[in-house]
């Protein structure tokens, strides 16, 4: 069963049949698309604007343009010589410092690990946009000393 909304101004609707037809010969969907997905990826550990101890900073950035999103990311964590300590964190937000979050955008988890690489991945941020915006894979270390670093992958899938 298909279903077609028509605006309530009685206007022709924003949707062609195209956009409702599956996908069939293994390709990605276009850009527009249901389905389309947007990816980056930033695999070189860097302190690069990881923020200093208990804030937070980010690994890396997408650019979507306006639509309904499903944004997810993975970041890679090192301790690089640092001391950590308490918890580490991760978050999807429309802002380079995190300070946007709401209830469910972020994942915080004790730090357990001592002297190995860790992943840790975001939770899924379901976003409806009027404009085109960039939404940053946040990450937050505590730490006494020295100088972690992060990475990561942000990628997100319209569905809308």
């Amino acid at each position: 069963m298909t279903y077609i909304v028509i605006p309530s101004d009685n206007a022709t609707p924003s949707i062609s049949i195209t956009d409702l037809i599956p996908i069939t010969d293994g390709t990605f969907p276009g850009v527009g698309e249901v389905g389309e997905q947007v990816v980056a990826s930033n695999a070189v550990l860097s302190s690069t604007n990881l923020a200093a101890t208990g804030v937070w900073g980010y690994a890396h950035s997408i650019s979507l343009d306006a639509g309904l999103w499903e944004i997810q990311g993975i970041a890679e964590f090192a301790e690089n010589s640092a001391v950590l300590t308490d918890s580490v964190g991760v978050g999807i937000s429309d802002d380079t410092a995190g300070a946007t979050f709401t209830y469910g955008d972020y994942s915080e988890q004790p730090f357990f690990l001592t002297g190995n690489d860790f992943f840790m991945q975001t939770p899924v941020k379901r976003v409806s946009i009027a404009a085109t915006t960039t939404y940053y894979l946040n990450t937050k270390l505590n730490y006494t000393s020295g100088s972690p670093q992060h990475a990561g992958v942000i990628w997100a899938k319209r569905y809308g």
